[in-house]
């Protein structure tokens, strides 16, 4: 539940600068900061990737 807590709040600050913050900058600053905020994300995926798939535990066969 954390890891989809962060990756939803990152989400969201990265449609608020797209959205708001960047409005009313230049060309230039707003590729830089894209650019910018791209690398972060590629470092935080780097450092925190996906969680494991959880794989069911394996049962004991049944003897009837």
């Amino acid at each position: 539940l954390s890891w989809l807590g962060g990756v939803s709040l990152l989400g969201l600050v990265g449609l608020k600068l797209l959205l708001v913050d960047l409005s009313a900058v230049s060309a230039l600053a707003r590729v830089v900061s894209f650019i910018g905020v791209g690398i972060i994300m590629l470092i935080i995926g780097y450092i925190a990737p996906l969680p494991p798939a959880i794989k069911p535990a394996l049962q004991p066969p049944e003897n009837t």
